[in-house]
């Protein structure tokens, strides 16, 4: 007897539903597997540390000024750990653990200035540094593999791929997959250290990386199996938080290559002196913005616009755009933007609000009488995009500014009858704080946003159900303009 499976279409798609439903909690399940397997580095305290000196305490909160040099404030509280470099003779820090191959993965806070790293095994530095604006970056900036001394001259060194360093007083991430020496029964090397990956703020910036030798200022040039973790806190002031890590207690194949998806997976479109516009489908969570551009500058800094509702969607430094998902197979895939890029807001930028208390809409309304017009290019390589919001022409400027550390937003509005009730939505997140007139930042320091003085007195910050969005009136002239800052 034959048994029929697939008796109708019906069917086999209910089957192929079920494989993959079954697949996607497979997927889900490992991944929570992989997690569970970090362990935290509890910082309530500074017990799993060896002799720690003065210059590092455990707070609840940090601050670092953006303009002032090597300025930090650490608040009460736990789970940060500072370095204030303010005391006497400040020295690194070690873990009370050692570790062979490891998996860590954390959030650093440079201060302006400032100078730090972290020493896998004590002996191999990744070095933290304010690279922030830095067009072309060392193996001394922030991401490089540092050198090591031979007669007193440095030797080697590796700089990270791309600078992806965000401004000081922002937190930023970092992602390490080191791989340790290995030894023969006879305690001889037979293979090098090597770092498998290194991702900063979401891009790889190394991966099958050699380290033939410590790096200068090792605890030892003897290299081991073991050594502690150890952060370097005698340069200047950095913090850390969320630090979480996987130790091996049998060695992995240090000879192993990357997983297949990172080998040759990237077609990049290159910006050559002028600025590109690429038209696309843009994802983002559970959300597809079938009309979107993204705009990439001379000298790695790019935005990406919902044109549908003119709304600010990301910013980032770095490569534009991986065009692979657009033409791979029949083509028709999302825009690769960069993982390092910040989400702004997916709302639209400009809307009527009824009162100061009013609930800022999620999508253009019908009634607004939205329209995506054309952008264009002015003759200092700016590109402008015009919308019509009813009677009211606006034009829309980002360029960079601050040789490319900030991205400079301008909107005209333009209009015959002063725009009554118009508001634009500057920021979005969790949390906002003011740190000066004009100054904000945004989502527990991820990025800042500067206003213009005409307006930095007018903009409120205003809770909304998923957390806080930063929102200014127009001004209520026949034409007027609003100018603020992107800074990260």
């Amino acid at each position: 007897m034959t048994i029929k499976i697939f008796t109708t279409h019906r069917n086999r798609v209910i089957f192929l539903m079920i494989l993959f439903i079954f697949f996607e909690r497979a997927s889900l399940l490992q991944a929570q597997s992989e997690e569970l397997n970090f362990s935290p580095l509890e910082l309530n305290t500074l017990e799993h540390f060896t002799s720690p000196t003065p210059n590092w305490t455990i707070a609840g909160d940090v601050l670092m000024d953006l303009n002032m040099s090597l300025n930090v404030q650490p608040k009460s509280g736990t789970g940060i750990l500072v370095n204030g470099s303010g005391a006497d003779n400040p020295q690194d820090i070690y873990t009370a653990w050692e570790h062979g191959d490891l998996d860590i993965e954390l959030e650093f806070m440079m201060a302006n200035e400032s100078n730090s790293g972290i020493y896998l095994q004590g002996r191999y530095e990744i070095q933290l540094m304010d690279s922030w604006g830095v067009q072309n970056p060392r193996f001394s900036d922030l991401g490089g593999i540092y050198q090591w001394w031979e007669n007193d001259k440095g030797v080697g060194g590796i700089a990270p791929r791309l600078n992806v360093a965000r401004a000081p007083g922002l937190w930023q991430d970092l992602s390490i997959k080191f791989r340790a020496p290995r030894f023969n029964e006879n305690g001889e090397k037979i293979a090098h250290a090597k770092l498998s990956e290194v991702r900063l703020n979401g891009v790889m910036i190394h991966e099958n990386v050699t380290l033939i030798h410590p790096t200068g200022g090792a605890i030892s040039n003897e290299e081991a199996e073991t050594g502690p973790l150890r952060f370097q806190g005698d340069h200047g002031p950095v913090a850390f938080k969320n630090i979480k890590y996987k130790k091996y207690e049998q060695p992995l194949d240090n000879n192993s290559e990357l997983p297949e998806r990172y080998q040759n997976s990237s077609q990049m479109v290159k910006i050559g002196n002028e600025p590109e516009v690429l038209h696309g489908f843009m994802k983002l969570g559970d959300r597809i913005f079938p009309h979107s551009a993204a705009v990439g500058y001379p000298g790695g800094i790019n935005y990406a616009l919902d044109l549908n509702s003119g709304s600010l969607l990301k910013i980032w430094k770095g490569e534009f755009i991986n065009a692979s998902p657009m033409w791979r197979g029949r083509g028709g895939g999302n825009l690769g933007i960069s993982e390092a890029a910040i989400t702004i807001s997916v709302s639209p930028t400009v809307a009527y609000l009824d009162g100061e208390n009013s609930v800022w809409p999620d999508s253009v309304q019908q009634s607004d009488n939205y329209t995506f017009k054309n952008f264009r290019y002015e003759d200092k390589g700016t590109v402008v995009f015009n919308y019509q919001l009813g009677e009211i022409a606006i034009q829309d400027r980002v360029a960079p500014r601050n040789n490319n550390r900030e991205l400079t937003r301008n909107l005209r509005f333009h209009s015959e009858i002063p725009p009554e009730g118009l508001h634009v939505l500057l920021a979005s997140g969790k949390s906002i704080s003011r740190v000066s007139h004009g100054f904000y930042e945004i989502d527990d320091k991820t990025y800042y946003v500067s206003l213009s003085d005409k307006s930095g007195n007018k903009a409120r910050i205003r809770s909304t159900a998923s957390g806080q969005e930063l929102v200014v009136p127009v001004m209520k002239a026949n034409a007027s303009s609003l100018s603020y800052s992107l800074i990260w």
